[in-house]
């Protein structure tokens, strides 16, 4: 699937042509990163685990290239993972407040 980009997103932040391209490789890079998650083996916490890290590498280039600040408070993606057993809603609310709430038994945020 192909991404959709947000034209007037992509003016206001004067995102670059080259940006631009390379924000439809970051998309469908994370498009492979939830069909990964979907077929995750819950009892393997290492696929886990670097799942969740490559994710995190992803949403700090996905705001580098729309030219927002690079901060882990806006990432959105990482409780949206299938497999993750993090309060969804709560985490929501929170973007943006440097807050997360994590719960000891997800496979990727799980307290190890």
């Amino acid at each position: 699937m192909s991404a959709i980009l947000n034209q007037k997103l992509l003016k206001k932040n004067k995102v670059t042509e080259a940006q631009e391209e390379k924000l439809y490789k970051l998309y469908e890079e994370l498009d492979n990163i939830f069909k990964q998650d979907k077929t995750l083996d819950a009892s393997n916490k290492e696929q886990a685990k670097t799942l969740v890290l490559e994710l995190e590498n992803l949403e700090f280039e996905l705001q580098k290239n729309w030219n927002f600040p690079q901060s882990v408070n806006f990432h959105t993606y990482w409780s949206k993972l299938s497999n993750c057993s993090c309060p969804k809603l709560d985490n929501q609310e929170r973007i943006g407040t440097g807050q997360r709430i994590t719960v000891g038994d997800c496979i990727y945020h799980g307290f190890d």
